[in-house]
């Protein structure tokens, strides 16, 4: 499949604002995943391959599950949804560099599924503003929705008035739509 060059750099910044966000790639690895010399890299590298290879096939769910020994957090919370969110973003980034956009969007769509059940199990208006920033940033970067990713970000904004990632995110898309909308309206 080709695969244009100016899709792969937002898939990728998109993969490394993830490893940033959310720094907790590798840290909890069950102790059978590992042999006593592997560290934490070589683990990862080897996890994230056979999760790339499912999700390739179509296997999200088995695809998700590979990557499920590597967060952190208690099962089932929303911080945990959270996680998976992160881990599932990292497994597109790592779909994004062969340009499996199908496969892309299949696991960014798992991936907004935790991040929904992240913003109904957000303890306080902080964790729902994280879910709903994540859910605005994967609706733009990936799956190209700018409307979705407005709202996205806008109910980011409302639900916690901390949260300025989420507030500039919403005002550059509204500046970037009114901008279209001026130079439709004028021709060019």
């Amino acid at each position: 499949m080709n695969f244009p060059a100016s899709r792969l750099l937002p898939c990728a910044a998109l993969a490394l604002v993830y490893l940033a966000s959310f720094g907790t790639g590798g840290r909890a690895q069950p102790a059978s995943a590992q042999k006593p010399t592997d560290d934490v890299l070589t683990v990862w590298r080897r996890t994230i391959g056979s999760a790339k290879a499912l999700a390739l096939a179509g296997q999200i769910v088995p695809a998700e599950q590979a990557l499920v020994p590597f967060v952190s957090t208690r099962p089932g919370t929303a911080e945990w949804h959270l996680q998976v969110a992160a881990q599932l973003m990292r497994l597109v980034g790592s779909l994004a560099i062969d340009g499996n956009v199908a496969a892309q969007h299949a696991v960014a769509g798992r991936a907004l599924d935790h991040l929904r059940e992240a913003e109904q199990m957000a303890p306080d208006a902080r964790g729902v503003a994280q879910a709903l920033q994540q859910t605005g940033l994967i609706q733009e970067k990936v799956l190209l929705d700018v409307p979705a990713a407005k709202e996205s970000y806008r109910q980011a904004a409302a639900a916690d008035s901390h949260n300025t990632v989420a507030a500039a995110a919403y005002q550059r898309l509204e500046k970037a739509t009114d901008e279209l909308n001026r130079k439709a309206k004028i021709g060019g």
